[in-house]
């Protein structure tokens, strides 16, 4: 894609050879033949019809999604730091281990390696549905700063690693905006992590692997199947439709009339 894109900007054809590589996977991507059709009722069975389909499906290399990736990080990084390490494992840790919360909670500059990512579509007549699944690993090595806090003790973590597959189910397409309905983000399985202290390890009254399975925990009770993460796209539309709906920089300027700010809430 990063060819196609460079080409693009230069006036070439579509067609010149550099080019198809992308339209080859998009014409993969949406290919009917990937999967077999995926059952009718809607739910935890639906979700395992696209995973046996995906199984069969082989990894294909997408360099230019790994760039996309590492664009995005920053902004992904953050909603890591803020909603899933701060707002569902941080309360987990605490209700195992009374006062134990993050002192530090920053991932790094590196973003995950993304090892190959695969799609099916499947569905049935008026409820098509394509999902992807992405095989990826992190392993920030020196660049992050995750930290654990307990009373007057601390200890850093290191050697963090991630794997895991994470599935992005777009559900239910409809030719009209936004094309999808709206989105499920999961891991089929549990991802694999591990990590090591630091520091006064010894001091503390827990150990690595107990904090492991902790995290482990809640991130299967959010993400892992029959959990999801679910993103309804149709009412983002809508908002968008709304007469008196004004940009977020806008509405959010400094000086901007309470009154209005106000009056786009209610």
């Amino acid at each position: 894609m990063i060819e196609w894109l460079r080409n693009l900007g230069a006036g070439t054809s579509a067609d010149e050879g550099g080019n198809r590589d992308m339209f080859d996977w998009l014409r993969n991507f949406g290919a009917a033949g990937y999967g077999d059709p995926i059952d009718k009722d809607v739910g935890r069975g639906d979700l395992r019809s696209h995973l046996r389909a995906a199984a069969e499906t082989k990894f294909e290399s997408v360099e230019w999604f790994q760039a996309m990736l590492d664009a995005l990080w920053p902004a992904i990084r953050g909603a890591i730091e803020r909603d899933l390490m701060v707002g569902i494992i941080e309360p987990a840790l605490g209700s195992k281990i009374p006062g134990l919360h993050f002192g530090d909670t920053f991932l790094g500059h590196g973003p995950p390696q993304l090892h190959g990512a695969k799609a099916v579509v499947g569905g049935y007549s008026d409820q098509k549905e394509v999902q992807m699944v992405l095989d990826l690993g992190f392993h920030p090595r020196s660049s992050f700063n995750v930290a654990l806090a307990l009373g007057p003790f601390r200890v850093a973590l290191s050697e963090l690693s991630l794997r895991g597959r994470l599935c992005v189910r777009f559900m239910n397409l409809v030719p009209r905006v936004p094309v999808v309905s709206g989105v499920k983000v999961f891991f089929a399985n549990a991802p694999h992590i591990s990590f090591s202290f630091g520091g006064l390890a010894k001091a503390l009254p827990f150990t690595p692997q107990s904090v492991k399975e902790y995290v482990v925990d809640a991130i299967s009770k959010a993400f892992v199947l029959p959990n999801s993460v679910n993103i309804h796209l149709d009412a983002f539309a809508a908002a968008f439709d709304e007469p008196d709906f004004l940009q977020y920089h806008l509405l959010h300027a400094p000086g901007h009339p309470e009154g209005v700010r106000d009056r786009i809430s209610r």
